[in-house]
């Protein structure tokens, strides 16, 4: 379509690729399984089972495969149905479930406190300096666009807690009140 030097058929051919991803989403939630954090065989039998139900003859390799392995021996497996039951009955809700984890991407692990010292003390003199300030311009006095992201809303956040700034309205800090 691209090749064609028309937009139009570039555009039909967008549609059309989102109208897929559409209905693959529809499909999803209509017959889709909950499987996050699940052993392959809670969702499915192994074949190896099903072919032992058919009476099918196996190697004994594959026989040492379809044993169940000491951690699956020794489960109370009645507790996990009713837990795979309860877990399936929120099942039909739209987005994302309520559990998520990618083993060994940043993304996922936990979360560290930040130390924000430096960062309270610039809102601070700035505040002290320039006395009540809008956020955006506080934002600026102190630079904080080079502090990373989320680092300002935080450290202005512990400010307030700390007692080093105060809030005056939704928009507005100024500097502690001190006392005497």
């Amino acid at each position: 379509m691209i090749e064609s030097g028309e937009e139009s058929q570039v555009a039909i051919a967008f549609f059309l690729g989102a109208g897929v991803m559409a209905l693959g989403g529809v499909v999803e939630i209509l017959y889709g399984v909950k499987a996050e954090k699940a052993e392959l065989e809670d969702i499915a039998k192994p074949l190896t089972a099903v072919d032992a139900e058919e009476g099918t003859d196996r190697r004994p390799d594959e026989e040492a495969a379809a044993e169940p392995s000491p951690q699956r021996r020794g489960r109370d497996l009645g507790a996990e149905d009713s837990a795979r039951r309860r877990e399936q009955a929120h099942r039909y809700r739209l987005g994302p479930g309520r559990t998520s984890y990618s083993p060994g991407m940043a993304v996922s692990a936990p979360i560290t406190e930040q130390e924000f010292s430096r960062e309270v003390q610039r809102i601070e003199a700035a505040l002290a300096e320039h006395g009540p300030t809008e956020r955006r311009e506080l934002a600026r006095l102190v630079g904080a666009r080079y502090w990373g992201p989320g680092r300002f809303p935080a450290a202005l956040r512990e400010a307030v807690l700390s007692g080093r700034a105060r809030r005056l309205d939704r928009t507005h800090f100024g500097p502690a009140e001190r006392p005497g």
